[in-house]
């Protein structure tokens, strides 16, 4: 029953996105949140990838696409609500996280090329919460 309900609610995900385009005539890029939090009354965006770690060379590290790093840094600009790269490492189940504009800024990054090019940023640039994540059973 949860599948049927979970598939319903992606397709209804996807006619809304075509909503948003051909009705609402949207100007820009759509951009798909995964999170919003509020914590001592400030607004989050959360940017959630479950991923393998990069290896070297050159560093260890973790990242996403440019396209979207510029819009939640836009949306940031334009909104004052703070985007967070959250990482829930696999297999090893390491837990992540580091301000968007925090990283971007570090100059501690590499620019992958191919099909699918990401920002990728040195693991040292994040905040390890795997020791608290582990003490709580969340991984």
């Amino acid at each position: 029953m949860l599948q049927g309900i979970a598939k319903d609610g992606h397709v209804g995900e996807w006619l809304a996105l075509d909503v948003i385009k051909k009705i609402f005539r949207s100007e820009n890029q759509v951009m798909q949140v995964d999170w919003i939090f509020q914590k001592g009354g400030n607004y989050y965006l959360v940017e959630v990838k479950h991923q393998e770690i990069f290896q070297p060379p050159p560093f260890y590290g973790h990242g996403l696409p440019k396209w979207q790093i510029k819009a939640r840094l836009e949306f940031y600009e334009r909104t004052g609500i703070r985007p967070i790269l959250l990482v829930i490492e696999k297999p090893k189940k390491a837990v992540y996280a580091q301000y968007l504009d925090v990283l971007n800024n570090s100059n501690n990054f590499i620019d992958t090329k191919g099909n699918s090019p990401r920002r990728v940023f040195n693991i040292e640039e994040y905040n390890d919460f795997t020791k608290e994540a582990k003490i709580l059973g969340l991984i």
